[in-house]
């Protein structure tokens, strides 16, 4: 499910936001979220080094499709708790950029599960 989650992020962010919020180096966004017992993603909360990144990554989470399954306890399906860290850095230059259709070429971005 990380990796779905990963490449969906990959593909949704807009990184003009993190050209904005003048960030350079190592930085985490912490992005906490239910998954309720119909697989919808709830109470997404965000911590970022910068009001902006909270409100996008806030924004795409909110735009996974049901992709995602509930948990199971017991064979029934119940609410869970998900965790999600995002670290990446930025660094002006041209790069190796493992994401290079979604982000642009001046940054360097790495993704940590």
């Amino acid at each position: 499910m990380s990796k779905k989650i990963n490449t969906f992020l990959n593909k949704k962010f807009n990184t003009k936001v993190i050209s904005k919020s003048n960030l350079i180096g190592r930085q985490r966004i912490n992005i906490i979220f239910k998954i309720n017992k119909k697989g919808e993603i709830i109470d997404i909360q965000s911590r970022a080094p910068h009001p902006s990144l909270e409100k996008e990554t806030e924004r795409v989470i909110g735009l996974l499709p049901k992709m995602i399954k509930p948990g199971i306890t017991n064979g029934k399906p119940v609410t869970s708790n998900y965790s999600l860290p995002i670290i990446f850095d930025i660094s002006e230059g041209k790069k190796h950029n493992p994401f290079k259709t979604a982000f642009p070429e001046n940054y360097i971005i790495h993704h940590r599960n």
